[in-house]
Formats: C-alpha cells, sequence, structure tokens
C-alpha cells in the first residue's frame, strides 16, 4: 500500500507538548523534501495557546495538522496502566481506526521519541495483507505467556507502529481489542501494548530495529541490539526514550540524550524544558527515597500468594496464581534491567515493582550535554 501522504497519529497531553514539539521538530528536519505529512495529535487537554507555540515547528519543514478532542469516556473501560511513567492516552490507541475513518494507512508515534531520517522508508515497508507491523520488543518475551502468545512469535513494543486501518475496520479488530480487554483486565502490565500483541501476533508483520532502538532498556538479544545502536549512531531510524529515563529529566543519565537536546534547544520550549527538569529533580529523588517500600512490600505480596495457594484450590487458586505469577514476571523482568539502568544500583520495575539501591545521579555533566552546540 503506497500512499502519498504520510498520516502521522501522535497522542499527548498539554503538559507533554515542548517534548511533542521536539519529536516533531526531529521529523521535518530529517525529512525528504517530496515528503508529504499530516500530523494527527489526540489530546484530552491541548489548548489553543499550546496550538499557536507549536506553531513555531514549521520553520522547520511544512506539514498539515489536526488536533481531536478525546473523550475519557472511550477507554474507560481499559485499566491504568501500571507503570508510572506510561500516560493512558495510548490508551486511545486502540480506537484509531473508529476516531480517523478516512485514513487506510497511519503511522502511530509516542513523545518520548526522536526520528533521525526520512519516515518515508518505514510508512512505505510493505506490510503484505496484514494490518499490523512493529519492532520486536527487546526484553518483554516473558509478557507473552500471560497473554497466551506462543513462544514462534514475539512480543512487539508498540510505541511505533503501522497500521492498515482499512483491514482494522473490515475485520473489526477495535471489537476484538476491547473483547481481549475483558479477558485479561487483571494481568495487563502495559494495557495499550498488551492488547494489539494478543490481537495481532498471528500476522505482525516484524519491521528493523532501527525503527524503534531502546535507549535505556536492556535487550534479550545481543544481535538485536548491535543492530539498533548500529543505526541509531549512524544517524538512522528511530529512537525511543522507553523507559522511566527520559532525556527530559535524566540529561546526564540517559543513553542517546545528547541527540535529543541537539534538536530541543532550537526550540523557544528550550528554557521550560530546562528549568522543568531541574525543579523535578528533588521529586524524583524523594520518589526513588521512597519506592524501596514499595518494592519489599510486593516480594512479601508475592511469598503471600504462593503460600496461600497451597491451601486453596479451584478458581480461588487460579486467581491467586495468577497474581503470584505477573508478580514473578515483574521481578525477573526487573532483575535483568537492573544492570542495565544503574548499574546493579537501582531500578523503577514493570507494574509497579521498585527498587532503590542508590542516589539519584546527579552531577555537572547535565550541563555540558544540554548545552552543546546543535549539530
Amino acid at each position: 500500500m503506497i500512499d502519498d501522504v504520510m498520516h502521522v497519529i501522535i497522542p499527548s497531553s498539554s503538559h507533554y507538548v515542548p517534548y511533542l514539539a521536539v519529536l516533531l521538530t526531529s521529523i521535518l528536519c530529517n525529512k525528504n523534501d517530496e515528503d508529504k505529512l499530516y500530523f494527527h495529535i489526540m489530546s484530552e487537554d491541548i489548548t489553543e495557546a499550546d496550538k499557536v507555540r507549536l506553531e513555531e515547528v514549521r520553520k522547520f519543514g511544512d506539514f498539515d495538522i489536526e488536533y481531536v478532542e478525546m473523550n475519557p469516556d472511550d477507554i474507560k473501560d481499559v485499566p491504568v496502566c501500571k507503570a508510572f511513567f506510561i500516560n493512558n492516552l495510548c490508551n486511545y490507541k486502540m480506537k484509531i481506526a473508529s476516531i480517523f475513518k478516512d485514513i487506510k494507512k497511519a503511522l502511530v508515534l509516542e513523545v518520548d521519541m526522536i526520528v533521525q531520517s526520512s519516515l518515508r522508508e518505514l510508512f512505505d515497508h510493505d506490510m503484505g495483507e496484514s494490518a499490523f507491523a512493529a519492532v520486536k520488543d527487546p526484553w518483554c518475551e516473558e509478557f507473552q505467556e500471560i497473554f497466551d502468545i506462543p513462544k514462534k512469535y514475539r512480543y512487539c513494543n508498540t510505541g511505533m507502529f503501522l497500521a492498515n486501518l482499512e483491514l482494522w475496520r473490515k475485520k473489526n479488530y477495535e471489537q476484538k481489542m476491547f473483547e481481549n480487554i475483558k479477558k485479561y483486565g487483571s494481568k495487563l502490565i502495559f494495557p495499550d501494548q498488551d492488547i494489539f500483541n494478543r490481537t495481532f501476533y498471528l500476522e505482525t508483520v516484524y519491521l528493523p530495529q532501527k525503527w524503534n532502538v531502546y535507549s535505556n532498556v536492556p535487550y534479550t538479544h545481543e544481535d538485536e541490539k548491535e543492530e539498533a545502536f548500529k543505526d541509531a549512531k549512524n544517524g538512522s531510524g528511530l529512537i525511543h526514550y522507553a523507559s522511566e529515563k527520559k532525556p527530559w529529566l535524566y540529561a546526564e543519565d540517559c543513553t542517546f540524550s545528547s541527540i535529543w537536546w541537539n534538536y530541543a534547544r532550537r526550540l523557544s520550549f528550550y528554557e521550560l524544558i530546562l528549568e522543568r527538569m531541574m525543579k523535578n529533580r528533588d521529586k524524583l529523588e524523594l520518589y526513588y527515597l521512597t519506592s524501596k517500600i514499595y518494592y519489599r512490600k510486593n516480594v512479601l505480596r508475592y511469598w503471600f500468594y504462593k503460600f496461600i495457594s497451597n491451601f486453596v484450590s479451584g478458581k480461588r487458586k487460579d486467581k491467586l496464581l495468577n497474581k503470584r505469577n505477573l508478580i514473578k514476571q515483574c521481578i525477573r523482568a526487573g532483575k535483568a534491567s537492573r544492570k542495565a539502568h544503574f548499574g546493579g544500583g537501582g531500578l523503577i520495575f514493570p507494574a509497579g515493582l521498585r527498587l532503590f539501591g542508590g542516589k539519584l545521579p546527579y552531577n555537572s555533566k547535565i550541563y555540558s550535554i544540554c548545552n552543546a552546540a546543535a549539530s
């Protein structure tokens, strides 16, 4: 399917407008002259003032844009994401086929990304007869058994994906997704991502690693990491700051953060982004100090479920085992990523399992990164 116009759908809140501007800037700075871009911004609270400020990015290239006001009632049946750093606006992505009824094919992105080359190559990727295309997730494979996805398939990250919306509508995938929400609701960790994987795993087209390079998340498969990082360092593809360590929060301790800041410095939002980061440092440190309590609490919950399940049977036993296994999966994933995030010092786990083991990094290196000359 070849479309002249590239439709790009992005969920965002008013608070995230400065970071949305950085993403749009990176897309426009790297587009081909003939690229035609149409941005569709889904939001509950973006203001007219936000829209005016976002017009600044037009100095980097031409595009069309629309803002779609979302209704929270549309996702009231979707569980809240258990990872504190993921906005529930992401759940609206499950409704894009009915929201954008005239769009045949769309690229969906999230705000915590940077694009380093023209999106045309990605947008024109051959999807065959599939309705969904995404990049394999580097570390969430263990989640597959929770959602009954056979091991011969791969769980994908859905911060970025391609969607054949004609097929979504034709095969009624939106209804299937909400049926899966009812079935797996209590098990969902990353609601939209888990549901996309469960719904589309049989026909997902796996995209090249360079189109979703994780900056601060450990890769289970070293060959995939080498492929992804090589392209990112060569200025190709898309970088996804997928963990809690966003470049606008951890400039000195976030892989590829200097690339993000090189785009941020070109905008009038730059000073606001810096101001927010410095104000948030104390709050983040307090959060890490208190998170040790949450980790210990959840470890105790795991052993409690394991113990109690020995004395019950039937549906009650199954329910306890499901809860225990969910926490177990999060602990395993967290242990695998602790070294990558903090060198063994500390980590915030998915699903609210948090471990603290060191002071929040804070040093003068932040200034050299944020104030480096844009290139």
